[in-house]
């Protein structure tokens, strides 16, 4: 495997796997505290400060993640990134996920900017997989001359108000890397069923 490949490989195992394992802990982990709570209250003290070690745990792998940049113009640049996310999507999560491209004349994100570009595709086919449970899910990435789309519709349970920190947490992450590239990120409910993510910006 290329070093590009390995680190694309790298990265999914630690935002996929081990951040996934983590949050699932720091869930349990409160759920038990609120049982705990009314039997033991002296013993939440220990357990917020086990929740904030695997909170600040689960933060050192999505650094380290973001940290391995999973485009490389070498590679066929986010085009061929977003191809593999796809096909990594349907064996890891079982959904059926169909990617289409129309790129023209280029796109003009460096390295680093298309990155935060493939994350959210990323965190966008995670919440359709493990908080939406669909099963058919469309990436669409449109280019222009000017501008920049990328369009995701899932058949999945529709988008709720967060329910969970992790839910939350990584609604605001896809926002935060719209906003380091300049673009502008929605999400709403999708019809007759499921949810839409959109991502637009300039490209230059």
């Amino acid at each position: 495997m290329s070093p590009a490949g390995s680190g694309r490989a790298s990265a999914a195992i630690l935002h996929d796997g081990l951040g996934q394992e983590l949050t699932g802990v720091a869930l349990m982990l409160r759920g038990l505290g609120s049982r705990v709570k009314e039997r033991c209250p002296d013993a939440m003290d220990s357990i917020n400060e086990i929740v904030a070690l695997v909170n600040q745990s689960i933060e050192n792998a999505r650094s380290l993640a973001r940290g391995l940049l999973p485009v490389r113009t070498e590679t066929g640049g986010l085009v061929s990134a977003l191809k593999e996310l796809a096909s990594r999507s349907r064996d890891l999560y079982g959904m059926e996920v169909n990617f289409r491209a129309e790129v023209w004349p280029a796109l003009h994100l460096d390295e680093t900017d298309a990155s935060h570009l493939y994350r959210i595709a990323q965190e966008a086919l995670t919440n359709s997989a493990r908080h939406g449970h669909a099963t058919l899910v469309d990436l669409f990435l449109l280019v222009s001359r000017s501008t920049f789309l990328l369009y995701i519709t899932d058949n999945g349970e529709g988008f709720h108000l967060p329910t969970s920190p992790y839910t939350g947490m990584g609604l605001k992450i896809m926002k935060y890397r719209a906003g380091m590239i300049g673009a502008k990120f929605e999400i709403a409910p999708n019809e007759p069923r499921g949810t839409w993510f959109a991502l637009r910006g300039n490209n230059h």
